[in-house]
């Protein structure tokens, strides 16, 4: 199955985070899925800044410097790929650092 189709046809976000959903995994969830809607190949999280990129061009970045979730975007991404099977066979993790964390979309 594609990134495309668990989006429009499969994803039920509820049924992976039964008891945690929250606000900032939900918006990890948008960010992927427009991410997949525009064709980027790159993820990248930095601490002020998530990033999707197609052949190292961004294509849209979003600031998240001045928000104090309760849970950090990046341990929400990780959760993601951890929890969901569908993410996890799509996102590939190419660099963790205390910089940054940047999944190749496949």
């Amino acid at each position: 199955m594609t990134l495309t189709e668990y989006f429009e046809k499969h994803f039920k976000p509820l049924e992976v985070f039964p008891q945690d959903f929250n606000e900032v995994i939900g918006f990890v969830y948008i960010y992927i899925q427009g991410a997949v809607r525009d064709n980027c190949d790159t993820l990248t999280l930095t601490s002020t800044d998530f990033i999707c990129s197609k052949e190292g061009q961004v294509v849209d970045s979003f600031y998240i410097g001045n928000i104090n979730p309760d849970i950090s975007f990046r341990d929400a991404l990780k959760l993601i790929v951890e929890r969901d099977e569908v993410i996890r066979q799509h996102l590939e993790l190419v660099e963790d650092s205390q910089e940054k964390i940047t999944y190749r979309l496949n």
